[in-house]
């Protein structure tokens, strides 16, 4: 991994099979009643704009990626103390509550 990398090519990985699982499992927009002019309007818009968006972000990946890195990385700084502090003071309150006390 680059040291330069937001996340691990694991955690990428990771997310890439949770991405590719929702393919075709998005739910459906709400439409106009079927077979007005306005739901196949719709329709005909959505089954043309879909795969074109998908072409435009998967070749596009790496700067989606490369101009995300800042959000990330700026929200992580904003949250990450905070929740890793809860999570740990969480953690400390579970084992001192499950430690045996003595007499």
């Amino acid at each position: 991994m680059d040291t330069d990398d937001l996340i691990s090519d694991t955690a990428r990985s990771a997310v890439g099979r949770a991405f590719a699982k929702l393919d075709g499992e998005a739910p459906k927009p709400q439409s106009a009643p079927a077979g007005t002019l306005d739901a196949l309007f719709t329709k005909a818009v959505q089954d043309a704009f879909a795969p074109t968006l998908q072409e435009w972000v998967d070749s596009h990946h790496a700067e989606i990626m490369e101009s995300m890195k800042p959000v990330i990385r700026d929200w992580m700084d904003a949250n990450l103390p905070r929740l890793i502090e809860a999570a740990v003071t969480k953690e400390i309150g579970r084992a001192a509550a499950e430690r045996p006390r003595r007499r």
